[in-house]
């Protein structure tokens, strides 16, 4: 045993036998021996009340009324003991006393207890303790736990004494884990109303626009929700379920639907769906492929999802996301080539066959979405039966139309290109780079898609195809790819420069780095991330601020190029 162990075992002994106390703390007419010293020295709120100019401080007894004994004694023994036992029963007790008395050591342990004894029957009182002493790692734990157990607290008795606000916060946190169906969650909330008497109309729509009936099947909502009381009494509730059902028959309108009418609940995460191509990208192994999630918690983590594969067999593809949906566009490779165009709904987990682009089948077209249209530009078609031999590099935009289902054939590029990069910014389409049947070119176009006409600005310091491209605080970035030339090599382009749009300017950002060429890219909270690439299965970063490439834990089960990438919000990360 060290002196300081002795000293606090000699204090102790002392206080358990009443020697050389010189107050008693009184509460609930039960008081404790206790030495004012050893108080002060240990708390700030004991330290003030002897310390300074209060009738306390010259006091025998002292009252303290805001606590109970359990409490008083439980905060008193872990000054001299260093320990205190937390239970169930006394939690309460000892953290209204260590909270008054300023004992943060003890509160912290309050705060270790209760995270690590959180359960679906304690929760809410927990939340509650950590509302009234400003715990906040605990409320959000707490807040979190009801969320990710949402059906089985339901079930509680405490749950129908949470306030309206909370229930509202609840339905309509994206968050909300839903192992079972959106209708069941409509079921809570209408028990929280009855239970509570709530009975006016506009609180109880205030409820129950939380309820996202668009994700409840149409027969549901035919069936049994369009005749309940509650929709059928409240014409705003009912007006509700009228646009959920008119939401269900307009299936290809339905991408354009804005706000949480059919937003899934879930946390956002990355879809990646790998290419046929693997390796280096030339060997090319076209076969129907488990789609990887991603979660971009931390610790990042990959992991397959085999129900999402796409039924088809493919070889290059790329795409668009609308919402909680992905549009595919690609080429098959079964018996012989041919054009697909395919539609994921994250909500109902479930693929739909759109009409395919009307032209030959070709790879490496770049693709941007702009309002109601996706714009999918050049490209190099393919022998419709041999493998993989590119037949011509074109120029041609095709638009679709998500709410018609339709393609129409639009303005060319000026040049012929094919591996180029786009994405959208203000209204317009940004393309830059690609082959051109004899060299890679550092172009830049723009399609303005209200003139409908294409301009040429300023080309990149560096030719490159198979490049990333993304915009960030209304910069364009565009970073590695490969340089390829008739006789020559193929090269990588381990560089990275930014455009203005302002200034029509390109600004060389890092040379030298390695970057993966052929990667899928998306963007959060300002930095870009790359998935796969040319021999390459890691998730890495481009931090613009310190201009480098950070390489991330989580890893993708192969290798691959020219995967689909897209940053949705998925059920399946709950």
């Amino acid at each position: 045993m060290s002196e300081a162990e002795e000293l606090v075992a000699g204090l102790s002994a002392l206080q358990e036998e009443g020697l050389l106390c010189d107050v008693e703390l009184e509460a609930e007419n039960q008081t404790i021996p206790a030495h004012r010293v050893v108080l002060a020295a240990a708390s700030t709120y004991f330290r003030a009340m002897f310390c300074g100019n209060f009738q306390e401080k010259k006091s025998q007894i002292v009252t303290i009324e805001e606590v109970t004994f359990i409490g008083l004694k439980a905060v008193v023994d872990s000054i001299y003991k260093n320990s205190i036992k937390l239970t169930t029963k006394n939690l309460p007790d000892i953290l209204s006393a260590a909270h008054l008395m300023q004992m943060t050591k003890i509160v912290d342990k309050c705060k270790e207890w209760m995270l690590q004894n959180m359960r679906t029957t304690n929760c809410l009182t927990l939340l509650k303790y950590s509302e009234k002493y400003n715990l906040q790692t605990v409320e959000n734990a707490a807040n979190d736990f009801v969320l990710c157990n949402f059906f089985d607290v339901s079930k509680t008795a405490s749950f129908y004494e949470i306030s309206y606000a909370s229930l509202c916060r609840y339905l309509s946190s994206n968050l909300l884990h839903t192992d079972f169906k959106e209708e069941e969650v409509f079921k809570i909330a209408k028990t929280w109303i009855r239970r509570n008497h709530v009975v006016d109309d506009g609180a109880i729509f205030g409820i129950i626009k939380n309820i996202r009936f668009a994700l409840i099947s149409p027969t549901m909502l035919s069936t049994e929700i369009m005749y309940d009381d509650i929709i059928q009494k409240i014409p705003d509730c009912h007006k509700l379920v009228v646009e959920a059902m008119t939401y269900h028959m307009n299936v290809f309108t339905q991408p354009l639907y804005t706000g949480n009418l059919n937003k899934p609940r879930g946390k956002t995460g990355l879809l990646i769906i790998p290419n046929g191509a693997r390796g280096d990208g030339f060997n090319i192994q076209g076969s129907g492929e488990d789609v990887y999630c991603v979660s971009l918690s931390d610790p990042i983590k990959t992991r397959t999802l085999s129900n999402v594969a796409i039924p088809i067999v493919w070889e290059s593809m790329c795409c668009i996301t609308k919402n909680s949906f992905i549009y595919l566009f690609g080429v098959t490779s079964s018996e012989y080539y041919q054009n697909f165009t395919k539609r994921y709904d994250s909500a109902t987990d479930s693929w739909v066959d759109l009409k395919s682009i009307p032209r030959r089948p070709a790879v490496g077209v770049s693709i941007a979405s702009v309002g109601e249209n996706i714009y999918v530009i050049g490209g190099c078609e393919v022998d419709y039966h041999s493998r993989y031999i590119i037949a011509d590099v074109i120029s041609e935009m095709y638009v679709y139309s998500i709410p018609k289902n339709t393609w129409s054939i639009s303005d060319p590029l000026p040049l012929k290109s094919g591996y180029s990069n786009s994405c959208s910014y203000l209204e317009n389409v940004y393309v830059t780079g690609g082959h051109c049947s004899t060299e890679t070119t550092r172009n830049l176009y723009i399609y303005d898609t209200k003139a409908k006409l294409w301009l040429t600005k300023k080309p990149m310091n560096r030719a490159r195809c198979h490049h990333v491209m993304e915009v960030v605080d209304d910069k364009l970035y565009v970073l590695g790819g490969r340089s390829v030339s008739i006789g020559a090599p193929s090269m990588p382009e381990n560089s990275a420069e930014m455009y203005d749009p302002q200034s029509n300017q390109w600004t060389m950002l890092l040379d030298n780095q390695c970057i993966p060429t052929g990667a899928s890219s998306f963007v959060i909270n300002q930095k870009i991330y790359f998935a796969g690439g040319s021999r390459f299965n890691l998730i890495s970063q481009f931090n613009i601020d310190k201009r480098g490439i950070i390489l991330l834990k989580a890893k993708l089960p192969a290798n691959s190029t020219r995967n689909a990438c897209a940053l949705m919000t998925l059920p399946k990360l709950l």
